[in-house]
C-alpha cells in the first residue's frame, strides 16, 4: 500500500483488509468502525500526503462514480478520527438533502455529533480527549482547527511532537517571544482566536493564531515594543 494514495475499497477488499490498511493511519479500534462504514455507504477513500490548507474532504457521487473522502496521511491518530468522522457527516447530510443545505448547516452537525456519540460509547479517545470531544460536539464548526481547546488537546498526539511546546496562548500579555521564523513580537491581547502582537524589529502589529508554536524570551520580557 503506497502512503500518498491507499484506496481501501470494499468492491474488492474485506472488513479485516480495510481495518489492517487504516491502522497504519489510525487506532484499530476506530479503524474498525470506519471500515464498516466504508463497506456501509460504498466509500472510495484515499489517504493521501499531507496539504497544509485541508485535512480531508468529501466529494459526492459524479459521473457513475460513489462517495470519495480523502484523508491527510500526516495526521496523528486522533485528528484523523475526528477528519474522518467530519467527513462521513457529509456523506450522510448529501445522501438525504444533496445541495440543497448548507455544508456545516443543523443538518451536517446533527449528523456529526452522531457519529461522533457512536465513536464515544465505543471509547474510542482517551481520557484526556473525551471531555473536549463531548465540548466540541455542543457546535461543531466548519473545521476542528477552529475549535481550540480541541486542537490543542489533539496536537499531543502529533507524531512528532514536543510537550514542552509553548503556544502563544500559553504567555502573557506584554511577554516577548519568537516565531519558528525568527522573529521576535511582543505580545498585546487577544482578538477572539488571535492575539494582536507587535513585531519588536519593525513596530507592526499583526494577528497571530493563539495556538502559533513559539519560544518566550525571558530576557526581554520587560521591554517595551519599538
Amino acid at each position: 500500500m503506497k502512503t500518498k494514495s491507499a484506496h481501501p475499497q470494499n468492491q474488492s477488499m474485506t472488513h479485516t483488509e480495510i481495518t489492517e490498511r487504516l491502522s497504519k493511519y489510525t487506532t484499530p479500534e476506530a479503524a474498525t468502525i470506519f471500515a464498516h462504514w466504508i463497506l456501509k455507504y460504498q466509500i472510495y477513500v484515499t489517504i493521501k500526503g499531507g496539504r497544509k490548507t485541508i485535512n480531508g474532504d468529501y466529494r459526492p457521487p459524479q459521473r457513475g462514480h460513489g462517495h470519495k473522502i480523502s484523508i491527510n496521511s500526516t495526521l496523528n491518530p486522533y485528528q484523523f478520527i475526528i477528519t474522518f468522522t467530519h467527513e462521513v457527516a457529509h456523506l450522510l447530510t448529501w445522501n438525504k438533502y444533496q445541495n440543497h443545505v448548507a455544508p456545516h448547516g443543523k443538518e451536517w452537525k446533527s449528523n456529526f455529533r452522531r457519529l461522533l456519540d457512536i465513536l464515544l460509547n465505543n471509547k474510542i479517545f482517551p481520557s484526556n480527549l473525551i471531555e473536549e470531544v463531548k465540548e466540541h460536539k455542543k457546535n461543531p464548526s466548519a473545521s476542528s482547527g477552529n475549535d481550540i481547546s480541541l486542537k490543542k488537546a489533539l496536537a499531543f498526539y502529533d507524531h512528532e511532537q514536543d510537550h514542552s511546546t509553548l503556544y502563544l496562548e500559553d504567555i502573557h500579555d506584554n511577554d516577548a517571544f519568537s516565531m519558528e521564523d525568527g522573529r521576535i513580537f511582543i505580545r498585546n491581547k487577544k482578538l477572539r482566536k488571535y492575539y494582536l502582537c507587535t513585531e519588536k524589529s519593525t513596530g507592526k502589529q499583526f494577528r497571530i493564531n493563539s495556538l502559533a508554536k513559539v519560544k518566550l524570551l525571558n530576557n526581554l520580557n520587560h521591554e517595551k515594543a519599538c
